[in-house]
């Protein structure tokens, strides 16, 4: 089976007549729905020109691997960590936002049992809906982009920010709340929520 990019490449250069074929040919086999999280450590330039980077690459690798355990025990996939980010996706919404609140306490004891500058935590956005995914590589589609920017652009340290498509599919028993937020992204007005603990 050729490789993802080896079809993109290939749609990049077939004739406008094949194109349509192509893109069907790739949306087959590496479409799907899921739900994403997308995880991003405060403070990277601040930490790094402060303590270094070899101080801040310890954390971001702290980070690493307290976060992927947890989301594989609350049946996600991690996608890929790079630099001080993480992707995961996740069949269940429920699932991911219970990774998340996971991710805060384990984040926050380290802190706790290490020191505050052990870790720095971590903004935490989920969005959920159709996109490619290449697993254990990578992942591309609106709800990665819109996790992200919730995750790094605004979402505060420890904060979970996630979107209206996700918060409707949460069970009306989770044992948490969530604060509706009014948000732009990219100039574009978007209603997501808080998630309260």
């Amino acid at each position: 089976m050729n490789t993802f990019f080896d079809l993109i490449d290939d749609l990049t250069r077939c004739p406008q007549s094949e194109a349509a074929s192509r893109e069907q040919r790739i949306r087959e086999l590496f479409e799907t729905e899921k739900t994403v999280l997308a995880l991003d450590m405060s403070g990277f330039t601040v930490s790094v020109r402060r303590e270094g980077i070899i101080a801040h690459l310890c954390k971001i690798r702290r980070m690493q691997l307290s976060v992927m355990p947890l989301i594989g025990e609350h049946r996600g996939e991690l996608v890929k960590c790079e630099a001080d980010n993480a992707l995961a996706v996740f069949d269940d919404s429920n699932h991911a936002v219970s990774a998340a609140l996971a991710i805060n306490r384990e984040i926050i004891g380290l802190q706790q049992r290490l020191g505050e500058d052990s870790v720095a935590p971590v903004g935490i956005g989920i969005d959920s809906g159709p996109l490619l995914l290449i697993p254990g590589r990578d992942c591309y589609g609106d709800p990665v982009n819109i996790a992200f920017k919730l995750a790094e652009d605004i979402a505060r340290p420890t904060e979970i920010l996630i979107t209206e498509t996700v918060q409707r599919m949460l069970a009306p028993t989770a044992a948490f709340r969530t604060e509706r937020q009014a948000l732009s992204i990219s100039g574009m007005a978007i209603a997501a929520y808080r998630v309260l603990r």
